[in-house]
């Protein structure tokens, strides 16, 4: 069987183009679509690598589509720089990287060969410094020279270059000389063969039909600015079953087509799609307690896949901490409120009480009685409608009521002999039991006793109280029984008279009997036991007076009165001086004119030792003072008085002054504005008692000399003068003169006769003289005119490929601009630029070429020969 029969020739042709078709797929599925990726297995890594970065300021251009709009401008950069110091740690020693930014203008920032840990460290650094200036973005032109900068690195020999454009937006160049076809048809014979270009867009893509031109010549594009990151957030990390556990995307990347989240319990959901602002979220619940995996993935429209995991604890429901609130200690008989925490109305309660009598139990409130001391202990079960219990217990201590302390009341402190006497208990209940006793064996068990002594001395009666739990209660008192008859009465009086401090104070006891003992005491301080007591106060104020009395049986009484030793008014200060102000070396007197009761009296002076006198009884009180004035200024005088009633102050100021008033010197000149000769006036402003004034002139003249504060005169010549004039004080022998000087005088010398007339011509001549410069300029000007209104002589124009092409034009000096046209269409325009004032003549031309209408311009002078385009070119005259 022939071949053609077995595999016709279409069947063998379509397989081998499937065969080709399926080795490219390949080979592009096996390229990376980045540059952080390894080459494709056929083609060597690059040799070199130039980096373009966009820092123009185009993310906050209001543009049409957003590629990646959670991006800002400084995150945009961030993540650039980030990924470049990735990439280039990662190249080979020897690799050379460029790296270049742009905006308006295109700048490079390194361009080094990695062949030492240094470089990169220093790449490192430059790639860190990169920053935006938010400036406009002119994109066609920085990747054309880029272009042209690897286009002349493969034509040097490096056959591997690989171009990696990193831009944000389109071009913002209202006028732009290039664009993308611009690029194709100049570099897309070198793209995808000797050049790869990579292009990665930011934050705004390309427009599609650039995008699509640019793509069939080679450049391969890409929208993600990093690896893809898969990143979620749970609203909790530990939930309950029927809770809502809510999932919040944060994954970065571009064009993520699909997200889908396995929940770990069977249930798989995929997110909704959102707009560029709203992050997606999805909620979760489940039915039953446990630990889930939860897993999240996440897919590009360029087929990256990312999956990210965690754990969430689902935790079985339980009832809150409960408490039961009561006090935790109760009296026996005592009724007892408890109260569960929290209270919900779908919850059951249950009490249980040991050791204690329940009065009620309503819900979450229970009431009970104490029947016994000790502890109590109260349980509470709750139980929830799912039917979870929770138990709590609570002691409380019952303890036995206070016994109060019993006290014994009796009316008759001293009960006569074979006197029934009545004593009672304070406290009387039916729940407590009595026990009286004596000291002389009699005893009761009532709450209220009677007992009877048979002869005068001292009893104890004492009192024992008993309640039904054992505790007692002890009290006692004591009784002086004595015979029949009257006890004694004390009583006494304050003598007649004014009470003082230091000064006697007489007590005399009245109603005692011959055989009474006597007791005074003042202040709790037993001072006397005579009938007739004296006394002499020390200090002022209230003094307690006692007086007790007991009679030969024991009996006693006691009186007591208080007296009050008065307090004296406090001193008032009080000093003259005389005057307010005194002169240096005048003695002072002060006059003392304080009044009241005074201890003593203290002067204090500012800056002087204080002095003291004391006022005593037998001696009168200095009245007068002297005292110095020895420095100038303010002084201060204090008085102090102190007596027995206080203490009271008084300040005074006086003004110490020199003798003289202090000599200032200050003179005002008043120098007149003329030339020659002037008479110049010096105003007199000093101040203090001035003697007389004297002015040195200083110009050769004698002094002159005025008395007291008058003005002074003088007449100064042309010349630089600079005065002087000393003030003197009434005293010369003790006051310094001072001296004042005058700033420079200068007198201007008078003008000569011969020099006035003169200068009254001198407007005469300057006005000739400039009709004469107008003229000549007018001339110059018009002779101007006509020179470059003359355009004369021959062009002559040689060929610099060929020196026997000569081209020749003569003008005739009719027009002031000549055009010529050359074989070649070539336009030259040739114009005058001659200044025939100056004796300047040069000549201007301007060629025009007709393949792309550039110009190009020259300045000849006569007979010079210049080399323009293809041409020598001369101006013959």
């Amino acid at each position: 069987m022939s071949p053609s029969k077995i595999c016709p020739p279409r069947a063998l042709f379509a397989l081998l183009l499937f065969g080709v078709i399926l080795v490219r797929t390949i080979a592009c599925c096996n390229a990376d679509e980045t540059v952080t990726a390894s080459e494709a297995p056929h083609r060597a890594p690059p040799d070199t690598f130039i980096f373009l970065v966009d820092i123009s300021g185009s993310m906050k251009d209001n543009l049409s589509v957003a590629v990646q709009p959670r991006l800002t401008n400084q995150s945009k950069l961030e993540q650039v720089k980030s990924r470049l110091t990735r990439l280039t740690s990662e190249f080979p020693p020897g690799t050379r990287v460029i790296v270049s930014v742009f905006d308006g203008l295109r700048s490079e920032i390194c361009d080094l060969v990695l062949t030492t840990p240094s470089h990169r460290d220093i790449l490192s650094e430059k790639i860190a410094g990169i920053q935006s200036r938010d400036g406009a973005t002119v994109l066609w032109g920085s990747v054309d020279e880029e272009l042209a900068r690897a286009e002349k690195l493969v034509a040097e020999g490096n056959s591997r270059v690989r171009l990696v454009v990193y831009s944000d937006g389109e071009d913002s160049d209202k006028s732009p000389r290039i664009n993308h076809q611009t690029l194709i048809s100049r570099y897309g014979h070198v793209i995808d063969r000797q050049l790869q270009l990579d292009w990665v867009t930011l934050g705004f893509d390309l427009n599609p039909q650039v995008k699509s031109a640019l793509e069939k010549s080679g450049v391969r594009f890409t929208k993600e600015l990093m690896p893809l990151r898969v990143e979620f957030q749970l609203s909790k990390n530990e939930v309950f079953p029927k809770e809502d556990l809510r999932l919040t995307d944060n994954s970065f990347g571009d064009s993520i087509t699909r997200r889908a989240v396995d929940w770990g319990d069977g249930t798989r959901e995929l997110l909704r799609k959102t707009t560029a602002d709203i992050r997606p979220a999805i909620a979760h619940r489940y039915s039953k307690p446990g630990v889930y995996n939860i897993r999240y993935a996440i897919e590009t429209e360029s087929g990256q896949r990312g999956v990210a995991d965690t754990k969430v604890k689902v935790i079985a429901p339980s009832l809150p901490e409960v408490r039961i609130e009561s006090p935790q200690t109760a009296t026996l008989g005592q009724s007892i409120i408890a109260t569960a925490k929290p209270m919900r109305e779908d919850w059951q309660y249950a009490w249980t009480i040991t050791g204690g009598e329940s009065e009620s139990v309503v819900g979450p409130v229970s009431r009970f009685r104490a029947d016994r001391p000790g502890e109590i202990e109260l349980q509470l079960t709750i139980t929830d409608p799912n039917g979870i219990s929770k138990s709590v217990n609570r002691m409380i201590s019952v303890q036995l009521p206070r016994l109060d302390p019993v006290d014994i009341q009796t009316q008759q402190s001293s009960p006569l002999v074979d006197t029934p006497t009545f004593f009672s208990a304070r406290m009387v209940t039916d729940a407590y039991s009595y026990r009286w006793r004596t000291s002389d064996g009699q005893s009761s068990s009532t709450p209220h006793a009677t007992f009877q002594f048979s002869s005068s001395g001292t009893y104890q009666v004492m009192l024992t109280v008993s309640d039904r739990w054992g505790q007692t209660s002890e009290a006692s008192t004591e009784v002086k029984v004595v015979p029949p008859g009257v006890g004694p009465v004390a009583g006494f009086d304050l003598a007649p008279g004014a009470i003082a401090l230091g000064s006697p104070v007489s007590f005399v006891a009245s109603s005692i009997q011959e055989h009474d003992r006597v007791s005074w005491s003042i202040d709790d301080q037993q001072l006397s036991t005579s009938k007739v007591f004296v006394f002499y106060p020390e200090r002022y104020g209230d003094h307690r007076v006692s007086l007790t009395v007991e009679d030969r049986f024991g009996r006693t009484d006691s009186q007591e009165q208080t007296f009050v030793v008065p307090r004296p008014d406090p001193p008032v200060a009080g000093f003259t001086l005389g005057a307010n102000q005194f002169t240096v070396g005048d003695e002072i007197q002060l006059t003392d004119i304080s009044t009241g009761i005074i201890q003593s009296c203290r002067y204090e002076i500012t800056e002087h030792e204080p002095w003291v006198t004391r006022e005593s009884k037998d001696a009168p009180r200095k009245r007068v003072f002297e005292w110095t004035c020895e420095s100038v200024g303010t002084v201060w005088i204090t008085q102090t008085v102190e007596g027995p009633g206080g203490i009271d102050t008084q300040r005074l100021s006086i003004q110490i002054v020199p003798r003289w008033t202090p000599v200032s010197a200050d003179f005002l000149p008043e120098i007149p504005a003329e030339r020659g000769p002037v008479l110049v006036r010096f105003n007199n402003q000093c101040t203090g008692d001035i003697l007389r004034c004297v002015l040195n002139p200083g110009d050769g003249t004698d002094p002159i000399a005025v008395d007291g504060a008058g003005d002074l005169v003088h007449t100064f010549r042309p010349g630089r003068w600079t005065p002087e004039i000393t003030v003197y004080g009434p005293d010369e022998s003790e006051m310094t003169p001072v001296v004042w000087k005058s700033p420079s005088i200068d007198v201007r010398k008078p003008i000569p006769l011969w020099f006035k007339l003169t200068a009254a011509s001198i407007p005469i001549g300057l006005l000739g003289l400039l009709g004469i410069v107008v003229c000549r300029r007018w001339m110059d000007d018009r002779a101007q005119r006509r020179s470059d209104k003359r355009l004369s002589g021959e062009l002559i124009l040689r060929s610099v490929d060929d020196p026997l092409t000569v081209h020749a034009f003569g003008f005739m000096g009719q027009n002031e601009l000549e055009e010529v046209i050359l074989p070649d269409q070539t336009r030259i325009e040739v114009r005058s630029n001659s200044d025939e004032s100056r004796g300047n003549i040069e000549f201007a031309l301007e060629m025009e070429y007709p393949i792309d209408g550039t110009r190009e311009m020259v300045v000849l002078t006569p007979n010079e020969e210049v080399e323009v385009g293809n041409y020598f070119v001369t101006y013959a005259t």
